[in-house]
This record gives structure tokens, sequence and C-alpha cells, in this order.
């Protein structure tokens, strides 16, 4: 009887140790697991921070990139060309630059239109050519005629330095005697303008 009684309690101990281990292998377990949770949760924060800062950088791009698109655009339209073609492939000359001057460069021949020997009410026409002796082109900006006179208005018509160009006017002769009128040449960037005087004489 003293025996079997010391045997059971020998054997104890190891059913203890047995237990013991087997919730340390358990409590491995858990250790793991959570290791793994916590290594998939730092990924998950990693990568909404990556996310995060890619949509926070996105603006800042698209500011840059419309910025470097606006800036060729400003820098074309603030460019002014020398000279243009027109459909015909004609260059339009550059506009002149500002003159001190009050009258422009410009040389009438002949200076002065002379009708005679009209009849009452005739229309006669006569031509003057325009010079420019100056050193930069001249650009016509309007040209009228008073009573009596008609002028084709060469409103636009640009001058090069050396050159000329022909105005026509017509000249409508009174009923008797003889009448005096003047056709006037505005200049583009000069406030005197250009007169011409036509004279016409009913008669012999």
């Amino acid at each position: 009887m003293g025996r079997a009684s010391r045997s059971k309690k020998a054997g104890k101990p190891r059913q203890d140790a047995r237990k013991t281990n087997a919730k340390g292998d358990k409590a491995g377990d858990l250790s793991w697991s959570t290791k793994i949770q916590l290594g998939v949760g730092a990924l998950l924060l990693g990568t909404l921070f990556l996310l995060i800062s890619n949509m926070m950088s996105q603006p800042d791009s698209l500011a840059r990139a419309d910025d470097d698109a606006a800036a060729p655009a400003e820098q074309s339209a603030t460019e002014t060309p020398a000279s243009s073609a027109d459909g015909d492939g004609e260059r339009t000359p550059p506009k002149p630059s500002q003159q001190a001057d009050s009258r422009p460069p410009v040389r009438l021949d002949p200076p002065r239109l002379t009708f005679t020997g009209l009849e009452p009410n005739e229309s006669v026409t006569g031509r003057t050519r325009i010079h420019n002796e100056g050193s930069e082109p001249l650009r016509v900006r309007h040209s009228s005629a008073s009573c009596g006179c008609t002028a084709i208005d060469l409103a636009g018509t640009y001058i090069l330095p050396g050159d000329s160009e022909t105005l026509s006017v017509e000249y409508d002769a009174p009923e008797e005697g003889s009448r005096s009128s003047t056709v006037r040449i505005i200049f583009d960037n000069y406030r005197e303008p250009v007169t011409l005087n036509v004279q016409g004489t009913v008669g012999p």
C-alpha cells in the first residue's frame, strides 16, 4: 500500500510539466500571431502614408505643370513680329516709330494741281505723287478733300523710305470763274497734315 501511493504521488510532477509545456507552446503561438498582426498593421500604415503623401503632392505638380504651360503662351503673346505676311505672301512694312517733328518728311510732285479752260460744272482728274524722303516707313491715316474735290482715300497705305504713292484727285469745276480746294493727307505719328492745293478756272 505504501509503495503504490508513492508511485502515484511521483507521477503528478510529470503531468504538471506536460501542462506547463502546453501552456508555453500556446503562449509562443500567441506571441507569433501578435507579431504577424503588428507587421501587417505596420505595412498597412506605411501604404496609407504613401497614398496620403502622393495625394498631397499632386496639386503642387499640377500647379507647376500649369505654370510651365502658361509661360510659353505668355512669352509668345508678348512677342511682336517685325513684319507679317498677308494672304498673297507680301510682307507688311513695320510701323514707324514715334516722331518728334510735327510735319512728315513728304514731298508732293507736283506740289499743286491747276486746271484751266474748263467747261462749267466739268469734272476732271489730276494726280500727284507722294514721296517719302525720310528714313522710316510712313503710314497714311486719312486723306480728305474740301468742297469741290474728291480724293481717293489712301488710309492704311504704307510708303517706304525712298518710295512714293499716287494720289488721285477729282475736281468739279464751278459754273463760272475759278475755285480753290484743298486735299489734306494725315500720317500716323505726325500732328501736321500735308496739304495739296487744287485750283480750277472755267473758260480760257
